[in-house]
C-alpha cells in the first residue's frame, strides 16, 4: 500500500487492535487493506479512507449521518458501495468513537446473513 493516508489508517488500526472486542485479521485487497472479524469483512482501509461495512440499514443510516461521512467509492467511474461508509478522519482519530464503531461493525457483520459467493468463472 503506497498511499500515505492508507498507511496512516493501517497504523491507526494497529493502535486500536487491543481495544477491539473481536479477533481481527487483515488482508491486502483493492490496493489497501480489508479488516475481517471472524472471517467476515468489517472495514476497508484505502486511499479513499477508513470505510466501515454496515450490513444493517439502521447502522448504515447512522454512519451516513456522521458529519463528513460518505458512501465508499474506490474510483469515480464506479458506483457507490451499498454497504461501506467512509468515516471522517476526525472520528478515526477519536479512540473511543472509532473503537465503538468498529466493534458495532464487527457485531453487525458477525450476526448478518453471509453474502453468497460468486460462482467461479471458467
Amino acid at each position: 500500500m503506497t498511499d500515505p493516508t492508507a498507511r496512516r489508517l493501517a497504523a491507526r488500526l494497529t493502535e486500536l487492535e487491543p481495544l477491539l472486542q473481536f479477533p481481527s485479521t487483515t488482508r491486502a485487497m483493492f490496493g489497501g487493506i480489508m479488516v475481517y472479524a471472524d472471517g467476515r469483512p468489517v472495514a476497508s482501509l484505502s486511499n479513499v479512507g477508513f470505510g466501515l461495512k454496515a450490513n444493517s440499514p439502521t447502522f448504515h443510516t447512522e454512519l451516513l449521518g456522521l458529519r463528513g461521512a460518505f458512501r465508499l467509492r474506490y474510483r469515480p467511474d464506479q458506483p457507490e458501495s451499498r454497504t461501506y461508509v467512509v468515516i471522517p478522519d476526525t472520528i478515526v482519530a477519536d479512540e473511543h468513537h472509532i473503537d465503538g464503531l468498529l466493534n458495532r461493525a464487527a457485531t453487525v457483520a458477525r450476526t448478518s446473513t453471509p453474502t453468497r459467493k460468486h460462482p467461479t468463472r471458467k
